[in-house]
């Protein structure tokens, strides 16, 4: 079936998946909620889960300590998403990591692309990465997709303020992105050293301005079926969010990244000089911290400097100027006084 359907155009490929995907179904399986990692053990369970994964997809050899980690996964910037049974075992995870002074992902293989839409004056990047389903609910891995999906899209607008989505995938999965989210395709296929020289291809999805309601009119005909219709306009109780304002989420306890890294037997010392001091100021790390982690003598003599865009607002006399801000360093302090306010509604009244 697979072969036939390569045979098609892509633009009868990507029409027939949009009519033959529905979420009729999607909230009848229960027993799933989806939320944020936050403890040591929810952190744990979703590297390991990853880790199992990739070893039988062949995409990685098995580390001794069962788990698949690299520098963004203890970071600030990177929300790790999990789906959890009414058992409290880790069935799903996904990876949320924003734009950030190292860089995304994706630019290992991706950086001229990855560049070319991180220069749009508007745009404000998020990677996905590391989606992982565990073998027993993959008869349900259509569901599980749906719920992280509409996680994903609905933290990295709402709490990261993104208006695009990059993904590096196999290109195989590539029809599957474009006809359900309008994904796009920049750059060419890839072997990524990452995942054992398995192919790669880089896609992203924007949905700054009006984009989400022009998509879910003209692409998906305001189908009240399609899985962007559930992602924008439906609401599920499944999905926890932050009880907190976009501003306040806190991604990361000291401690727990702590116990993480050393867990992991991360090797902090294959780490470049500016990844070691953005770990070492983004955590608040002292010298006990260091000291726990084995690497006490390291001393941070020059905090890191790096070319960076970031939207700003100055208000004076009530006369907004927006602009940018470049050129940041450890020893830039920037203060602002903002009014927080909790999200109180992810779902917009259907156009």
């Amino acid at each position: 079936m697979k072969f036939l359907l390569k045979l098609l155009p892509e633009s009868f490929q990507t029409e027939l998946f949009r009519r033959l995907v529905s979420t009729k179904k999607v909230y009848d399986f229960k027993d799933i909620t989806i939320k944020l990692a936050e403890t040591y053990e929810e952190y744990k369970k979703a590297f390991e889960l990853l880790h199992d994964c990739y070893v039988k997809k062949g995409l990685m050899e098995k580390d001794p300590t069962g788990m698949r980690c690299n520098i963004h996964s203890f970071l600030p910037h990177n929300a790790i998403v999990i789906a959890i049974n009414r058992m409290g075992e880790v069935v799903g995870t996904v990876s949320i990591i924003k734009d950030n002074p190292l860089g995304l992902p994706a630019e290992s293989i991706y950086a001229p692309e990855v560049v070319s839409l991180r220069n749009n004056p508007i745009s404000e990047l998020v990677e996905i990465s590391a989606l992982s389903i565990a073998p027993e609910y993959r008869q349900h891995s259509d569901t599980l997709l749906f719920l992280l999906n509409k996680f994903l899209y609905l933290f990295s607008r709402d709490y990261f303020k993104s208006n695009m989505l990059i993904i590096t995938i196999h290109p195989n999965a590539s029809i599957f992105y474009k006809s359900l989210f309008n994904f796009k395709t920049i750059g060419k296929v890839f072997s990524y050293e990452y995942v054992k020289g398995a192919l790669a291809t880089l896609m992203y999805m924007d949905f700054s301005g009006d984009h989400e309601d022009r998509m879910w009119k003209t692409v998906f005909r305001g189908r009240k079926d399609s899985l962007i219709d559930y992602i924008l306009y439906q609401k599920d109780d499944r999905l926890i969010f932050p009880d907190v304002s976009e501003d306040d989420v806190e991604l990361r306890n000291k401690e727990v990244t702590l116990r993480l890294i050393k867990a992991s037997n991360f090797n902090l010392r294959s780490l470049s000089i500016m990844e070691i001091s953005y770990l070492y100021s983004s955590l608040n790390l002292n010298e006990d911290d260091l000291k726990y982690l084995g690497i006490a003598k390291f001393r941070v003599v020059s905090d890191y400097r790096f070319q960076k865009k970031i939207s700003a607002r100055l208000k004076i006399e009530s006369v907004d100027f927006i602009t940018q801000i470049y050129n940041i360093s450890g020893e830039t302090h920037l203060n602002f006084t903002e009014v927080k306010h909790p999200i109180e509604n992810h779902y917009p009244i259907r156009p």
